[in-house]
Parts: C-alpha cells; sequence; structure tokens
C-alpha cells in the first residue's frame, strides 16, 4: 500500500528557482516538457476528424459496430478513421450530401478555413487510397458496398478523380466536372 502525504507545502524562505530547480523532484527535463508545450496541436483524440467528417469524440465504439452521432444526426461511418487534427471539432457537425465537394468532410473543412480554424492533416492523405493507384489530387467518397453513393455511407475514403469515376461506372469522364 502506498501511503499518500498531502501535508506538503512551501515551508521557510523560497529562492527564486530557475527551470531546473522549478521542477524539483520531478524526473523531467525542462527542454521536453518545451517541446510538448510548442506543439500547437497535440495529438489529442478530442481534436482529431474521422474521414467520415465529424469529429472522432461523437464515434462510440460498440464493440461489433461503430456509432458515430453527431447533433442529432446519425452518421452510418462503421470506422473511425482520423484523418485531421483541428483546433475546433465544433464546425465538424455537417451531412454527406454526395462525394467530392458534396462529402461532409469538404463541407466542414471550408467552414474552419472561414473561422481561421487551425487544420492538420494527420498521415499521408495527399494521394488515393486506392492500393494500385498513387494519383493526386484526391476526393473523399462515401462507399456503401463498393458503390459511390450521394448520402452517408458506411465507408469513406480519398480517392483520386479516375478511381472515384471508375467505380461510379464513368469511367473517361476526368475533367468534366463530375467531382467539383
Amino acid at each position: 500500500m502506498i501511503e499518500i502525504s498531502t501535508s506538503g507545502g512551501l515551508q521557510g524562505p523560497q529562492e527564486e528557482m530557475g527551470l531546473e530547480s522549478g521542477l524539483g523532484p520531478l524526473g523531467m527535463v525542462p527542454e521536453t516538457i518545451l517541446r510538448v508545450n510548442s506543439d500547437p496541436m497535440p495529438h489529442d483524440r478530442s481534436k482529431q476528424v474521422c474521414i467520415c467528417g465529424h469529429a472522432i469524440n461523437k464515434h462510440k465504439d460498440l464493440g461489433r459496430r461503430v456509432y458515430c452521432e453527431t447533433g442529432r444526426m446519425v452518421c452510418p461511418c462503421l470506422q473511425e478513421i482520423p484523418v485531421l487534427v483541428v483546433g475546433d471539432t465544433r464546425y465538424f457537425m455537417r451531412k454527406t450530401l454526395g462525394w467530392g465537394s458534396k462529402h461532409a468532410l469538404a463541407r466542414n473543412l471550408v467552414r474552419c478555413i472561414e473561422k481561421r480554424v487551425e487544420i492538420r492533416w494527420l498521415t499521408d492523405q495527399d494521394k488515393c487510397w486506392n492500393a494500385t493507384c498513387t494519383n493526386t489530387p484526391v476526393y473523399p467518397v462515401p462507399l456503401d458496398e463498393n458503390v459511390v453513393v450521394d448520402r452517408p455511407a458506411p465507408v469513406n475514403v480519398l480517392l483520386c478523380e479516375s478511381c472515384a469515376l471508375k467505380m461510379r461506372g464513368l469511367e473517361g469522364y476526368e475533367g468534366r466536372g463530375f467531382i467539383w
């Protein structure tokens, strides 16, 4: 058993402390703490955003399934995949209406940019998630049973225009404004 004393406190005159002596008995060096403090947005899970376009803290793991509820809307997202860290997740409440600019991720990102909220991408999100492709740029795409849909979907991915159009059955229509 550990006995914890709460009777500590200042005893006697205190001299001015530098960073080293100010940490007292803590087993840390100031440089480590300063490095952590200098990160403008640490990987705080409550500030992460899922590929579905909603804050990770709105996802609940129910064992066999992930449940994503944002405000009064339930998102059918089956898996939480963090892609962003943002300064404020309040702007990630909009619903997916389709792919590209109609996707909740894109719609909510624009709202963050308008409000000047800090945004940082977590991983290599700059290339197509199709394993056989490395094209850029990418677009958020909702999928239901590997079909691109114009509504919230259980699976959301980032695909290049060619792969998204191919999944939609519109191969060869690149550059014609299907994703806007």
